[in-house]
């Protein structure tokens, strides 16, 4: 009899521990969703505001476009900033997030060189800096759909 509940307790363990391992890819899961919503979240907050100061800067009035373009850089160097607090264990994800910080910090200098230029009345300094921010908005659009993919596979 005894014999027999040793057995039971042996396939007991080994239930619970093959019942851990299939939990494991569970728990991985649900960590990256956390980690996921918190980044997105931190971006969803900071787009819409850019949103809004973009607005600004897209005004024909000089003043008025530099600072709204003031402002666009202002908030992606704090969006870098506030991406940094996060806690990203999923490596993956962890590239993403340090790769669009990398995005945040060339957007906000193209913004602020485009700033620069107007203010000094360089058309051509100007153009060639709003190309830059051109281009960095394609690629951080690009990013955030490869950050979306990975996010919404299990």
């Amino acid at each position: 009899m005894k014999s027999k509940s040793l057995l039971q307790h042996r396939l007991g363990l080994l239930c619970a521990l093959g019942l851990g391992l299939l939990a494991a890819p569970g728990c991985r899961a649900i960590k990256k969703t956390r980690e996921c919503r918190a980044f997105v979240d931190k971006v969803n907050v900071a787009v819409q505001e850019i949103i809004e100061e973009g607005k600004i800067a897209n005004n024909p009035d000089g003043k008025q476009m530099v600072e709204g373009m003031k402002k666009v850089a202002a908030r992606y160097e704090r969006l870098a900033a506030d991406i940094g607090t996060l806690e990203v264990q999923t490596p993956e994800l962890k590239a993403k997030l340090e790769e669009y910080q990398g995005l945040c910090a060339k957007t906000a200098k193209a913004a602020r060189d485009v700033v620069e230029a107007v203010e000094k009345s360089d058309p051509e300094k100007a153009a060639a800096a709003q190309e830059a921010f051109s281009v960095v908005s394609k690629q951080e659009v690009e990013l955030v759909k490869s950050v979306n993919a990975f996010c919404q596979t299990p």
